[in-house]
């Protein structure tokens, strides 16, 4: 929901096909995605919020410009993925420089997630060593028995005969 935030100090800028978008810190120390007049509360990402991922979780900056989004689509600005992508590294590269508190914020919200999943998904890893093959047994010894007196009755005896009589 956009709202006026109060006075600000602008940490990071970025422009992309004529489109403005700052991001910004008021002087209690809340953050917001400001695009026009208009701002969006930006969250910061603690450890508190990190939950289990039923995959790796994302880096820093995929984390970062998810964030970014939500704060626009807030503001009723919809992006294509490409511009999106541009503007939240333009604006990383600023906080970078001006605010390391929210790189370091997401990194550390990172480390913690990639943690517990690495946790999580512990895999252990059985070697096998090789075996040496065994020789298959000769045509010949298959076919031990070849009158019908002497034929072996059983399932296996019936197949051998049957793809051994081919050959």
């Amino acid at each position: 929901m956009p709202f006026n935030a109060p006075l600000h100090v602008v940490v990071s800028t970025s422009t992309v096909n004529n489109l403005t978008i700052e991001f910004v810190r008021q002087y209690n120390g809340f953050y917001y995605v400001r695009y026009l007049n208009s701002y969006s509360l930006f969250s910061v990402p603690s450890v508190q919020d990190v939950r289990v991922f039923d995959k790796a979780p994302p880096s820093c900056f995929i984390l970062f410009r998810l964030k970014i989004q939500s704060c626009l689509v807030a503001l009723d600005l919809r992006l294509e993925r490409r511009v999106l992508s541009k503007h939240a590294s333009n604006l990383w590269k600023g906080i970078k420089i001006n605010d390391r508190h929210i790189e370091n914020a997401f990194k550390t919200f990172y480390n913690t997630a990639l943690y517990r999943f690495n946790s999580g998904q512990l895999k252990i890893r059985i070697i096998v060593p090789p075996t040496v093959p065994q020789q298959p047994p000769a045509q010949e010894q298959l076919l031990v028995h070849s009158t019908f007196d002497d034929f072996d009755n059983s399932f296996d005896g019936l197949l051998r005969q049957l793809f051994n009589n081919g050959n």
